[in-house]
């Protein structure tokens, strides 16, 4: 098992297809498929069902993807604690925000923060659903919400 591989499902999870995976993480969609069809393998089991080019997590997948996401997070956490102990500032935060706040709000905050902070990037996630992203935030998939007052009761 692979860290790639690891990276590479839980981005076909969050995403259910696997061409939007291979475009968001800049790799070829054959790559995506072959390691994620190379962990289903060393796993035994079928983490997803293909339906047409959409795939959906397996009730394998499913519980699969809650480990996968702590494990990645508490690496990437770690990778943070040697980046500030060596006083390099670096890494990668994955933003989740509504629709409506990726027009002017969250392009001015990105551009703002990296001025002072060069060598962390962002990965975009935009959902329709402030609810959808809440349960993102909790389970780990994206470091950073951005909603509206009022938006979970």
């Amino acid at each position: 098992m692979e860290l790639q591989q690891l990276r590479y499902f839980r981005e076909v999870a969050e995403r259910e297809h696997v061409t939007r995976a291979a475009e968001n993480l800049f790799v070829s969609q054959s790559a995506i498929s072959r390691g994620v069809t190379q962990l289903e393998e060393e796993l035994g089991v079928p983490l997803f069902y293909r339906q047409g080019r959409a795939v959906v997590l397996s009730p394998y997948g499913r519980s699969f993807l809650e480990h996968v996401t702590r494990a990645l997070s508490i690496l990437e956490s770690g990778k943070r604690l040697l980046s500030e102990q060596t006083g390099k500032e670096s890494g990668t935060v994955s933003l989740g925000f509504l629709h409506s706040l990726g027009i002017e709000m969250v392009p001015g905050l990105i551009k703002e923060y990296r001025r002072k902070h060069p060598r962390i990037q962002f990965t975009l996630l935009v959902q329709r659903s402030g609810e959808m992203l809440m349960k993102e935030l909790v389970a780990g998939s994206i470091d950073l919400c951005l909603s509206v007052p009022g938006m979970f009761g």
